[in-house]
């Protein structure tokens, strides 16, 4: 699962985001971008030595300042979900899909494409 789905997953739920340089913020994650520039709403800001508490109304932190997040569990195992459904849904394969070779058998007088096509084409 990657960092971001999670993140725009957990919109509207409650966070835990701890800073590089200590400071703990407690709050409702209103909004996130591909940077993980966040906006919390109903904040509860922790000093780092945990010994004053603010109380603000809404916050912006820049990604780069991120510690950690602690998010819900249930937050993640309903992502995890969401993400098995719409991988269920998309039902298509990877790669090119179809066999370039038109031959059954690949033998030194038509060699199939990719590697090792060129020793065959050395002896011939």
């Amino acid at each position: 699962m990657l960092p971001l789905t999670l993140l725009k997953g957990a919109i509207g739920s409650t966070m835990l985001v701890e800073l590089k340089n200590g400071e703990t913020f407690n709050g409702t994650l209103s909004s996130c971008d591909q940077f993980m520039n966040m906006n919390l709403e109903d904040v509860t800001c922790t000093s780092r030595d945990g010994t004053r508490f603010w109380k603000m109304d809404k916050v912006y932190i820049r990604g780069y300042t991120l510690k950690y997040i602690r998010i819900l569990d249930e937050i993640i195992n309903k992502v995890k979900e969401e993400q098995k459904k719409s991988r269920s849904k998309n039902v298509r394969g990877r790669g090119r899909g179809t066999n370039l070779n038109t031959s059954t058998t690949s033998t030194p007088s038509t060699p199939g494409r990719g590697r090792g096509a060129h020793k065959y084409n050395k002896q011939q």
